[in-house]
């Protein structure tokens, strides 16, 4: 069966000399792998264009078993970045999701809200400037795999990272308190419109980072070690 559908680049490997594999994040069909046949010269560069790190793409494929790779019989950008790619700053943004998608959308079946946030947020992301873009996108994110804060008791003096809840007794592992919890508390609430309203220093930034990655690792299986949270963090902060 021949699908079309909207993709979003996940991830891509370098496959022998010229091949490439790809990890796409599909609105039709969930997480599908293809093995793209990379030619040499003046289309080697247009291919690997399309590919760039969460580039949203609209494909053509024959569906093969999901085990399998798939292989594209038509490929074409959807939506035409104009600053995550080339502005520094914000490609290492996309480098630093990109690599935690990777690591959670694995066997993701059809989800065509968890695709429309997160194309949608790398639209806004494109379209505005913001250090915080990130911090509220992986927050909001936990939304899609029933693993976002309870609020229950969000007037709470800490936030328990391992339980995903607020408390007014100091949790014997990670946490969130002070400062940065007064600025978590917002982001659980606030959408991308408004996130210049939230004035967040380079100490709470740097921490609410690390606590969320932290966050993450609690809740989501098999989430490892980042290779680029050193370089988002001398980045962006």
């Amino acid at each position: 069966m021949v699908v079309s559908t909207s993709a979003i680049v996940i991830s891509k490997l370098k496959y022998r000399d010229n091949d490439l594999i790809l990890k796409l994040l599909t609105r039709e069909l969930g997480v599908c792998s293809f093995l793209v046949r990379n030619p040499a010269g003046k289309k080697r560069n247009k291919i690997i264009n399309y590919f760039q790190p969460l580039s949203i793409l609209n494909i053509e494929f024959e569906n093969r078993n999901k085990s399998n790779l798939n292989y594209l019989k038509d490929v074409e950008i959807k939506y035409l970045f104009k600053s995550i790619h080339v502005d520094i700053k914000k490609s290492v943004v996309v480098l630093f999701i990109s690599e935690i998608l990777n690591k959670i959308l694995n066997f993701q079946e059809k989800d065509e809200l968890l695709f429309e946030f997160i194309s949608d947020s790398l639209v806004f992301f494109d379209k505005n400037d913001s250090y915080n873009f990130h911090l509220i996108f992986l927050i909001h994110l936990t939304k899609y795999f029933g693993l976002f804060p309870q609020t229950d008791n969000i007037e709470g003096l800490y936030f328990d990272l391992e339980q995903g809840v607020f408390s007014f007794e100091k949790p014997p592992k990670h946490h969130i308190t002070g400062s940065n919890l007064d600025i978590f508390k917002r982001l659980l609430g606030i959408k991308f419109d408004h996130i210049d309203k939230i004035n967040i220093s380079n100490n709470i930034r740097r921490d609410l980072i690390d606590d969320i990655i932290t966050y993450y690792k609690y809740h989501f299986e098999s989430f490892s070690n980042l290779k680029s949270i050193d370089v988002i963090r001398k980045t962006l902060i």
